[in-house]
């Protein structure tokens, strides 16, 4: 089955028509057509009408049926039709079935979303206006929350909106309250289901906030404190952990996820962490997994539910106790000297002094007072993201910087179409010091770190970041643990690569014989093992094709030695590893004995076994010490 694209086409679709070619100039023009549709209905909609250059209607489009006090909207609904009408504006208009005509908070904000996106597409929005019964309405234009430049149209003195800021009295302009004081007003009549005082009169607005925000922060409250404990009993932490990217498995009586295995989620929908204390709710998984504070957590997770919490923040108010707030990033302070971090890094774990001089040159690599290594990453020269390793063997410690921007992570550019991907900075350090030893140049990949192996949307930030400069990745590297943790990273970066970066090849390329990278550097120091084209010897499938590729090297058949060899390479094993040598050095060493054991067919591969260990420490071949491999591509 071949891949195939698909064309598709969107078309206008018409439907009933409301009959009217009258101008609407004006929120009472745009009742007379639109309260015979909108007063019928006994639930919330959120309507558009397409205008010409004339204000004539075009058509009139249902964005979208909400409950009996909300609807949902979006920018990309609102402006579809208005893009295939060819609309020079739009006419905002939705209805209020409780008969209450106060704008509420999410009215305004998605009122000003809309505007803007309107600039951005040149599609001009003239008025919002809310429907109440008998022919009421509130215009957002004629009380000044909706910001527009009042054209003059065609064969017409008349413009879109008058002028709100006007008294009655002529000659005399009276001060008007702010966007903020509207804001808190329309949310208390909103509330407490009264009418909203006179715009145009600053401090009657002031008198009304005053006297009724008390009772609407109670009534608010209570509406917060149902939709809360409605959040905690419908909405389960699994499908959040779920939608959250974790990987969630049943065990016994209860869930974890994997990413995290010290979390417990039991079927009453609480959870508790294992390693840190942690407990709560589906609001507190949220909050300590995601790192947003508490009213943003119960905005989002109150949407799911068709719900909006409204946050009324009077300007005396102070933030609830415990809620978390947003955190400055700052750099830990650099300490006097890097003798510390020297030391940890290059004798502790054996990362090669031209690598960390690299990075602290770059200013990617410092200590700090408390002789932590701290390992930072710069967006537009400015730094964005640190993590802390600690020094002490004894007392192992690493962590993030707090504010610190995950899109980032540890990332060390150095103008490369390959990208590697580790854990943690060390093993990426690890890495490059295997390189620099190998002969081959470190600098020729970038390098992302993602201090764990939860936070791999950095790689894709990555990509489409390096995308946007013209220089988009060719290759990225998946270089993570051999563990749990690190297989479902890489089949997480794997699967999102295929899908959404297909032109980017994958590669997992992970330790051979340990489980992490400096674990392999420490190993491969201990041994004095080569760095490239090392062979696996504890892989007993590939000793018997090596031992048969032996046999018939011994035998002098060349032309079966070459095709296990063409076959070898197309599995993955490289070519030109020089390991032909060694077999035919062991060979004119210990022949008849070779001999003996291959045609015994006992399987014990010690002549296969002898030859890989002699290759991968790189002993002697005939006298000499064979040069060191500079590798092929991972």
């Amino acid at each position: 089955m071949t891949d195939k694209l698909n064309q598709v086409a969107i078309r206008m679709i018409e439907q009933a028509p409301l009959y009217s070619n009258e101008p609407m100039n004006s929120p009472e023009a745009a009742i007379r057509v639109m309260e015979s549709f909108l007063g019928s209905m006994d639930r919330e909609l959120f309507c558009i009408v397409n205008l010409q250059t004339d204000l004539k209607p075009i058509n009139m489009n249902v964005v979208s049926m909400g409950a009996l006090d909300y609807a949902v909207t979006h920018p990309r609904e609102v402006f579809k039709s208005a893009i295939l009408s060819n609309a020079s504006g739009i006419l905002l208009i939705h209805n209020h079935p409780s008969g209450s005509l106060a704008p509420s908070r999410n009215d305004i904000a998605v009122t000003e979303r809309l505007q803007q996106a309107g600039k951005i597409l040149g599609i001009e929005i003239y008025d919002h206006i809310i429907t109440g019964k008998g022919g009421s309405y509130y215009s957002f234009s004629e009380q000044r929350i909706l910001s527009t430049e009042t054209p003059t149209r065609t064969n017409t003195a008349e413009t879109v909106l008058p002028d709100a800021g006007m008294t009655a009295e002529p000659g005399k302009r009276q001060k008007g309250a702010s966007r903020k004081q509207i804001e808190y007003a329309t949310s208390i009549a909103r509330l407490l289901d009264i009418d909203t005082p006179d715009f145009n009169d600053r401090f009657a607005v002031g008198v009304f906030i005053a006297k009724n925000k008390e009772n609407a922060s109670q009534r608010q409250s209570e509406l917060n404190r149902q939709i809360t404990e409605q959040i905690k009993r419908d909405i389960h932490i699994t499908d959040v952990a779920r939608e959250m990217g974790f990987h969630v498995k049943k065990v016994g009586n209860y869930f974890t996820i994997e990413e995290h295995d010290s979390v417990r989620i039991t079927r009453d929908n609480y959870y508790f962490r294992n390693s840190t204390g942690e407990k709560g709710t589906v609001i507190d998984f949220v909050m300590n997994f995601s790192g947003q504070g508490k009213n943003t957590v119960l905005q989002n997770l109150a949407e799911k539910l068709n719900y909006h919490i409204s946050i009324i923040d009077f300007p005396e108010s102070r933030p609830s106790f415990g809620e978390k707030q947003e955190k400055t990033f700052v750099l830990p302070q650099k300490a006097a000297s890097m003798r510390n971090m020297f030391a940890y890094l290059t004798q502790a774990r054996y990362i090669d002094s031209e690598i960390v001089q690299e990075l602290v040159n770059r200013k990617m690599l410092y200590q700090d007072v408390r002789n932590n290594c701290v390992f930072v990453s710069y967006h537009a020269d400015k730094p964005v993201f640190a993590t802390l390793k600690g020094t002490n063997t004894y007392v192992p410690f690493s962590g993030d910087v707090s504010g610190s921007d995950y899109r980032y992570c540890w990332h060390m550019g150095n103008g490369s179409q390959r990208l590697q991907v580790y854990e943690a900075p060390i093993d990426a350090m690890s890495r490059m010091s295997m390189f620099l030893h190998s002969g081959k140049n470190y600098l020729d990949y970038d390098y992302l770190a993602l201090t764990g192996t939860g936070k791999y949307e950095a790689v894709f930030h990555h990509l489409r970041a390096a995308e946007a400069e013209g220089r988009p990745y060719t290759d990225v590297y998946v270089c993570t643990d051999n563990d749990s943790g690190g297989t479902l990273c890489l089949e997480n970066i794997s699967r999102t690569l295929k899908q959404d970066f297909p032109d980017t090849a994958v590669h997992a390329d992970r330790p051979l014989i340990t489980n992490d990278w400096n674990d392999e550097l420490k190993y491969v120091f201990a041994h004095g093992w080569r760095y490239e084209n090392y062979i696996n010897p504890f892989d007993e499938q590939l000793q018997g094709i090596l031992e048969t590729q032996l046999l018939a090297l011994a035998n002098g058949n060349t032309k079966e030695y070459y095709q296990i060899a063409d076959q070898l390479q197309k599995s993955g094993f490289p070519r030109d590893t020089g390991l032909e040598n060694y077999m035919i050095d062991y060979l004119q060493k210990n022949y008849d004995k070779t001999m003996s054991e291959l045609m015994s067919g006992k399987g014990q591969h010690t002549a296969i076994k002898n030859i890989i260990s002699q290759y991968n420490r790189g002993l002697p071949l005939g006298g000499k010490r064979p040069a060191m491999e500079a590798g092929v591509e991972l």
